[in-house]
């Protein structure tokens, strides 16, 4: 079987069990020959008893016999253990952080043996993303990274036999073949998202100029066309204003990028052969733009600011095709607006650090798709990503992860970081330099990026690493824990001290420094700090009812209550008020995630319900609506019907951390369902149930469209204007490096990007399901072939690692007959007598064209779509 690398699985909740150190010295010393083994094998999901059945096999390296002076640390998602092999213990210690460790009854272990050690924990486990990882051994005082490795799932006993075979089909190459899209050929348009207006004509469109050696250009495109290339290709663009360099440098790069051509640019006279103008028109829309083409010499691209002129030149870039005889531009005529004037991409480096280089390969492509708002999640319970100078642990210890009894020189490890410290996924943060880097980056490329600091929960990284600076300087000034706080809470993720102290002053210093700090960065880096995230989200019951501070100042408030709700509402309303005022002196705009406006209403014992908080309304503050779960699909529109600037990320469509579909080895979470390219490219903003995808773990299809509706609010008319725009999210918690972050990201993101910034689909305003499915099918084999033949080589030739589905197939009449997600994508087949992952290229690999005959052979065919030198997951085909 085929494998993803194997991650972590986030759900949103862990056993709460007590927390629990082990004992070694902050100074350990680490042992530097991994000779230990650990392999995970998943046995059966019991759904009956919603428990897992797995088991570990430890093979002893040391040179000596394992006793009992020994613990194995790791990362997982694992519930309450309910029985395990003798001798053996799991203790959860907090997150999704466990330690394994033998009883009085273990008998010892000698030095190369193994042991096979069985377990039964709460909760199924249907992905591999979900297996213990970052194993380490700790024994007499040092630390021991371990090998460690999983076996496949066997999809059977993930799922548990026919009942659950809707489940299992993503490895069906017939039920694939049915599901994929026709092929339709390359079109004619190739530009993602679709232009509002576009016009070809019949002429084959300009060519780009090509210098003879030492000779001027030649005048006529058709010609020019079929010279003999003597020197580099050239594109030629004039303008006679200052206000579209920013754009030009932008497309310059991705001339280089893409075409190997180079962008040459006329300041005064104009060309008089093939080449681009680029004209201010004051009465185009902000970021609009259009394309006019006055001949086969020249083509006009008009805006009335550097944002429209460079996604004018985007749907150049992506317009352009090759012949055999160069490249070429089509002849049309192009009127494009945004929908929406936010179009956003979340990314979290918190959970798992994601490179510089990655994001700005990210922040160019969100440009070439006409996408512009980059939410940069830089804090969270796991790691503390920016560089503040003044208080250097917040990155020495809040941006290190690794084995520590006291967190005073780094942070416990997470999802799969392992212990030493040095695993780069972990540990890593972005200096000054690197963060105003990005900025001008993002800057030229018409991008806001919005950065948040995630508060008041969700700060444990903040919170141990002020405590080691308080520790190491004497200074609490910027302390933002109380150290007599004794409130009793569980975060979501299973922290019992995840949540900053809002009621002492040192809280707010500490945030009035970071603020300022981070605005001196955009400063320095020309670009405009207008928004900053504060996250506000999954504050926990029990916060601050132990907390002296929050005592005395409750009866300041004149208020007596001691319920755990009420508690928690009142001063998450007080916090967001003083940040508010902290960001309202700057000139800046507070965001959140909705619990920002909202509060919690008990309807009865450990029930509530959301309503939203007028209180906030009419303060410019701005929304996102993530949990569109259950009885929350409305969310986003009860928010934007009270008043709330909303940008709506529903779950269901837009977290690109979820799995592509149900299969074990594609990697990513489910616990909010799953998302593919379709799910975001399948939105309906102003009437979200006609396209939710029904939950995977529904009976049956799930409720229907009109069940829905049942007890939804609808979007006011009125209000559709504070629907603002739509954001992708990417949480990082089984994003270990680029190489997975694209894979996550792409092809999902070109869903997004078309139903953020292109008109209104024909099928939103269908109202009969039947009828509005015939034509959605129809509109998403039109998009999907763009994706394929045009969108997915551009991000070939930019060395993007997107994910790859595996192909659909059937025979009929003796032929293989092949269809992809995305048509235009190459299917390759192999032989053998195993479910195998060949290496690329090996020898017996052969690529299926159009009535490829069926081989003679009664060995397996195993069928994988592919690009340069990697594969799909691979479908065995049926005969």
């Amino acid at each position: 079987m085929i494998a993803i690398k194997p991650n972590f699985m986030r759900l949103p909740f862990f056993l709460l069990l007590p927390f629990v150190f082990f004992g070694c010295q902050n100074d350990q010393e680490i042992n530097e020959t991994i000779t230990s083994t650990i392999q995970w094998t998943h046995l059966d999901n019991d759904y009956e008893a919603s428990e897992t059945e797995a088991y570990f096999t430890l093979v002893n390296g040391e040179t000596d016999s394992l006793q009992q002076e020994w613990e194995i640390h790791f990362s997982a998602f694992m519930g309450a253990v309910t029985d395990i092999t003798d001798g053996y213990e799991i203790l959860h210690l907090e997150g999704e952080y466990y330690a394994l460790r033998p009883t009085s009854d273990f008998t010892g272990l000698p030095p190369g043996e193994q042991v096979r050690i069985d377990y039964r924990s709460g909760g199924t486990t249907i992905k591999e993303t979900m297996a213990p990882k970052g194993f380490f051994l700790i024994r007499n005082g040092k630390l021991t990274e371990l090998k460690w490795s999983q076996t496949p799932m066997n999809a059977t006993a993930t799922f548990g036999g026919a009942a659950n075979d809707k489940l299992v089909k993503y490895r069906d190459p017939d039920f694939l073949y049915e599901n994929y899209p026709e092929d339709l050929g390359a079109s004619e348009l190739k530009v993602i998202p679709t232009p509002n207006v576009i016009e070809f004509t019949a002429d084959k469109g300009i060519g780009l100029a090509k210098y003879q050696s030492g000779g001027s250009a030649n005048s006529n495109s058709s010609t020019a066309a079929t010279t003999t290339i003597m020197g580099d290709r050239r594109l030629h663009v004039w303008s006679s204003g200052v206000w579209w360099h920013a754009p030009t440098k932008v497309l310059k790069q991705w001339l280089a990028q893409f075409y190997d051509v180079e962008l040459v640019i006329h300041q005064e006279d104009k060309p008089n052969f093939p080449h681009l103008e680029l004209i201010y028109e004051r009465t185009i829309a902000p970021e609009a733009y259009e394309i006019f083409n006055m001949s086969t010499e020249m083509t006009v691209v008009s805006a009335s600011d550097p944002a429209g002129m460079l996604y004018g030149l985007a749907t150049v870039l992506q317009s352009l095709h090759e012949e055999s005889d160069g490249l070429y531009l089509p002849l049309a005529k192009v009127q494009d607006a945004p929908r929406f004037p936010y179009r956003g991409q979340h990314l979290d480096v918190s959970r798992n650090f994601q490179s510089k280089a990655s994001v700005l390969r990210l922040l160019d492509l969100m440009a070439l798709f006409k996408l512009n708002k980059f939410h940069f999640h830089l804090s969270d319970d796991e790691g503390w990503r920016l560089e503040i100078p003044d208080l250097p642990e917040l990155t020495t210890v809040g941006a290190t992860r690794g084995y520590t009894p006291d967190e005073s020189d780094r942070i416990k490890p997470a999802y799969g970081s392992g212990g030493s410290g040095r695993d780069t996924s972990g540990t890593g943060f972005y200096s000054r330099a690197d963060f105003i880097e990005i900025l001008q980056y993002a800057e030229l490329r018409q991008i806001e990026v919005i950065p948040e600091i995630d508060l008041p929960g969700h700060a444990r990284a903040a919170i141990k690493a002020l405590e080691a600076y308080a520790r190491r300087t004497g200074d609490k000034s910027y302390a933002i824990s109380h150290p007599d706080d004794k409130s009793q809470y569980r975060s979501i993720q299973s922290y019992p001290d995840n949540v900053i102290d809002v009621c002492s002053e040192s809280t707010y210093k500490f945030l009035d420094k970071v603020v300022t700090e981070i605005a001196l960065m955009y400063e320095e880096a020309e670009s405009e700090l207008l928004t900053l995230h504060t996250g506000g989200d999954e504050v926990p019951y029990g916060v601050w009812t132990g907390n002296p501070a929050c005592l005395d100042l409750k009866k300041g408030f004149g208020v007596d209550t001691e319920k755990a709700e009420e508690v928690k509402n009142l001063f998450s309303a007080y916090f967001l008020g003083r940040f508010k005022e902290i960001l309202d002196e700057k000139g800046l705009r507070t965001a959140g995630w909705e619990e920002i406006g909202m509060e919690r209403e008990a309807i009865a014992e450990n029930d509530y319900r959301w309503k939203v908080n007028p209180d906030f309304a009419d303060q410019n503050m701005l929304a996102y609506v993530w949990n569109s779960l259950g009885g929350n699909l409305d969310l986003g529109y009860r928010m934007a019907n009270a008043g709330y600037d909303v940008v709506l990320a529903n779950v269901q469509n837009f977290y690109f951390d979820l799995a592509y579909n149900p299969d074990p080895a594609e990697g990513g979470l489910y616990w909010g369902g799953f998302v593919d390219t379709y799910r975001p490219w399948a939105f309906a903003p102003y009437d979200v149930a006609k396209t939710v995808p029904k939950p995977w773990y529904a009976a049956g299809d799930g409720p229907t469209e009109a069940e829905l509706r049942t007890d939804m609010v609808t979007l006011k008319p009125e209000a559709r204007d504070k629907i603002v725009g739509i954001q992708g999210q990417l949480w990082s918690e089984t994003v270990r490096g680029d190489s997975l972050q694209e894979h996550y990201l792409w092809p999902k993101m070109l869903g997004l990007a078309e139903r953020a910034w292109s008109a209104p689909a024909a099928w939103e305003e269908i109202d009969d399901p039947e009828s509005r499915k015939a034509v959605m099918k129809s509109d998403w084999a039109y998009f999907a072939n763009r994706v394929g033949y045009h969108a997915l080589p551009l991000l070939d030739s930019y060395g993007i690692r997107y994910r790859l589905s595996p192909p659909g197939a059937m025979v009929v009449d003796g032929q293989i007959k092949v269809r992809t997600a995305f048509p235009g994508t190459r299917v390759y087949a192999t032989s053998g007598e195993e479910w195998s992952a060949p290496t690329v290229g090996e020898e017996g690999e052969l690529l299926i064209e159009p009535g490829h005959e069926l081989p003679d052979t009664k060995e397996p065919i195993y069928l994988r779509s592919g690009t340069g030198d990697r594969r799909s997951l691979a479908v065995e085909l049926r005969r």
